[in-house]
């Protein structure tokens, strides 16, 4: 329980910052503070507040307990918020490839036959997107997915079961 609570905080950021379409680390990271850091910082105290509760119970397990899961969110909260921003300008991805982490996650997953994308990777019309390897194309015949009118694959659908983004 610790350890998904530990994480919980740092993993909304790296996600936001993921799916930023902001030019450069910097931007990226502050778009993801700006988006969530309210949120979090909500969260945080809510959580603080509720497990100070048990500091003053009366069996000891529940004492240990509240002061464990409180020194946990308190430290989880502290890197999330004064260690995660330099690490993600320093270290973070300026953009994934074709500036689309969408387009990155289907050409990661599921490859691409010509090497490239088919169409427009920003986003286009209907019947653009990437075109499917072997594997991906086996899935859809499975019925892992949707393909468009020109016969085109979505991955992204056949990721998340039939919705496209």
């Amino acid at each position: 329980m610790l350890v998904g609570l530990s994480v919980d905080y740092s993993t909304h950021i790296i996600i936001s910052y993921a799916t930023s379409r902001a030019k450069g680390t910097y931007f990226r990271t502050r778009y993801a503070f700006l988006e969530l850091g309210v949120s979090i910082v909500g969260g945080a105290s809510t959580s603080l507040l509720s497990s100070s509760f048990l500091f003053g119970a009366l069996l000891p397990f529940f004492t240990i307990f509240g002061s464990t899961l409180f020194l946990s969110l308190l430290i989880a909260f502290v890197y999330t918020m004064l260690f995660l921003p330099p690490m993600l300008i320093v270290f973070g991805p300026e953009a994934y490839p074709e500036g689309d982490f969408y387009v990155w996650l289907q050409e990661s997953v599921f490859g691409s036959e010509s090497g490239g994308s088919s169409g427009s990777d920003k986003g286009g019309g209907e019947g653009e997107g990437v075109e499917m390897g072997a594997v991906g194309r086996r899935g859809l015949q499975e019925g892992g997915g949707e393909a468009d009118a020109k016969g085109q694959a979505n991955p992204v659908a056949a990721l998340v079961g039939g919705v496209s983004p």
